[in-house]
């Protein structure tokens, strides 16, 4: 499967890159969320993997954009620093899980692949 990593912090994002290419994934990743919804496309990418807190463009409005762009996009949330007003607004826009850092990592490969069969 094709996935999108958005997430400000580098390391996070190479590592997590890592981790799912091990699996047999292809992924990319994006430093910004402007770069993210800019180079978003569903037929090229069948999950977004998105931090909720950068500069610029957050993670929120990037899902909010991604979803315009592509109702049924399949959005993880992973960050961080989550605040309750965040997590209710991308509960909204349907994410398909939020996993907070350090997130553990059988979980979040065994929600990709749940995901994977059913998209």
């Amino acid at each position: 499967m094709r996935i999108m990593i958005v997430d400000d912090n580098i390391d996070a994002a190479e590592s997590l890159s890592d981790l799912l290419e091990l699996e047999g994934h292809q992924v990319e990743i994006f430093l910004s969320g402007d770069s993210a919804v800019t180079a978003y496309d569903g037929d090229k990418f069948k999950m977004v993997m998105m931090d909720l807190k950068m500069p610029g463009m957050s993670g929120v409005e990037a899902i909010r954009q991604i979803k315009a762009i592509d109702k049924n996009a399949s959005v993880i949330v992973i960050s961080g620093n989550t605040v309750l007003e965040d997590l209710e607004e991308v509960s909204e826009l349907g994410i398909k899980a939020l996993f907070r850092k350090p997130y553990d990592v059988n979980e979040l490969i065994h929600r990709i692949h749940q995901e994977s069969l059913s998209g």
